[in-house]
């Protein structure tokens, strides 16, 4: 057994080698860091190989951070675990792209509050087809959320994100829309269909002859932003859900809407940039237990020695923070003393949210709109600076300090008669510190053949 899995390897190996020499490039970049005041170590690595307009991409790293246990790899990795971040192929043909595997999830607004699409750099499985010319563009992206395991107990559930837009000059408008289905882990028509996905939906869930019987949560929105040479300025918004009966009377269901705003300018002195996002209570929230727009319908992440909450973060395929929650991003970058210094301040409130109870410890659907109106909210302070500097052409070194400062820390409880958790301010409170060193070395694999 042994020896075939040594020529199995030696084959790999083989293929890899002859393969590489038809590359265009092949760039690689290792980056170890490691925290002196978390006390833990990351060691990263990534590769890109092009060959015309196809890519081969991967990246990985391996750390003992105690965001997860890998009690089959925990000695092997020093006490930690091994995850691939990205692992693609992607393919460019005239005004289309395709890409395939699993990568980091992207919006199309240049922001860390996108609304759609997490701007937390969450990866998952997933397939995109984009088309781009001068005036439009158009994009359909598979998402996988979770397959059905039998230790979570949790159906097969997917996401089917599109945007269709529209360029004018210097400005972009678009329409967007996501939905969550379950039961399957890839839906054909909504991902093939240029319809817009919630009419799909009601296609679907109809009493025809091709009803499927499936109850899926449909997102729509838009966006709209502005680049030049030294601003870019932008507006999204998400609708989960709007209250249409305040126009003609009878029970006033919550606005469920989430929102996004702000931009950067580029001055002689460095590069500002002031960002807003917030989400309405029940934003996000699923209509039955697994559709909620997120990766995981868990709160919970088992650890060596006990548990810890999932964080929003972690979990939302859209807005980062999630339901129930407003944020403020404060930024700075400048080129200094021959290296490259950012700063930022970010202020964040949140009140309870729930990645499976719909309604949270409610039975029922409440009444009106709701924001922050728990009677304890988690306030967070994040300040970051890092800096980074190059000591070679391929070679840099890098230093990041950051604090963090929660109050009221969000912990995952057992909902109402033990059904779910639901995120909830909490007595606790606690403040981080971090000191990363590092270095980051970038070379071209070819250089060496």
């Amino acid at each position: 057994m042994k020896s075939n899995r040594f020529m199995k390897l030696i084959a790999i190996i083989i293929l890899f080698l002859s393969q590489i020499m038809y590359a265009e490039s092949f760039n690689i970049s290792v980056s170890p860091l490691y925290d002196g005041l978390q006390n833990f170590y990351r060691v990263t690595v990534k590769g890109i190989y092009e060959l015309g307009d196809f890519q081969i991409g991967g990246d990985l790293y391996v750390t003992n951070d105690n965001m997860y246990y890998d009690p089959a790899h925990y000695k092997f990795y020093f006490g930690g675990y091994f995850n691939v971040k990205e692992g693609f192929v992607k393919f460019n043909w005239d005004n289309f792209t395709i890409k395939a595997g699993r990568f980091v999830l992207e919006d199309f607004v240049d922001s860390p509050y996108s609304v759609f699409i997490s701007g937390a750099g969450i990866s998952a499985p997933s397939l995109f087809l984009t088309y781009s010319s001068e005036r439009l563009f158009y994009h359909t992206q598979w998402i996988l959320l979770s397959k059905n395991v039998p230790e979570f107990n949790h159906p097969d559930r997917g996401v089917v994100f599109k945007t269709y837009g529209l360029k004018i000059d210097r400005i972009r408008f678009a329409f967007q829309d996501s939905v969550v289905y379950t039961n399957r882990l890839f839906d054909y028509e909504y991902f093939l269909s240029p319809m817009p996905s919630f009419l799909t939906q009601y296609t679907l869930y109809a009493y025809k002859p091709f009803y499927q019987g499936w109850d899926d949560s449909s997102l729509m929105g838009f966006f709209t932003d502005y680049l030049s040479e030294n601003l870019y300025l932008y507006a999204q918004i998400l609708i989960d859900d709007f209250n249409m009966n305040r126009f003609y009377g009878g029970f006033q269901n919550p606005d469920k809407i989430s929102w996004s705003l702000g931009g950067k300018i580029k001055t002689k002195v460095g590069i500002f940039g002031l960002y807003h996002a917030g989400a309405t209570k029940y934003t996000f929230e699923p209509r039955a237990p697994e559709t909620g727009y997120v990766l995981f319908p868990e709160s919970i992440v088992h650890l060596k020695d006990g548990t810890r909450t999932l964080l929003s973060e972690e979990n939302y395929v859209g807005f980062k923070y999630g339901e129930n929650s407003l944020a403020f991003l404060v930024a700075y970058e400048s080129n200094i003393v021959g290296g490259s210094l950012n700063l930022s301040l970010e202020y964040v409130i949140s009140g309870a949210k729930s990645y499976s109870n719909p309604w949270q410890d409610l039975v029922s659907t409440p009444e009106y709109t709701h924001l922050l109106d728990d009677s304890e909210l988690e306030k967070k302070a994040v300040f970051e600076a890092s800096y980074s500097i190059k000591a070679l052409e391929n070679f840099e070194i890098f230093t990041k300090l950051s604090f963090t400062s929660i109050e009221n820390k969000l912990e995952a409880l057992p909902g109402v008669d033990g059904e779910g958790y639901v995120l909830k301010p909490t007595d606790a409170s606690e403040n981080i510190f971090s000191f990363i060193l590092g270095f980051l070395w970038k070379f071209d694999l070819l250089e060496f053949f």
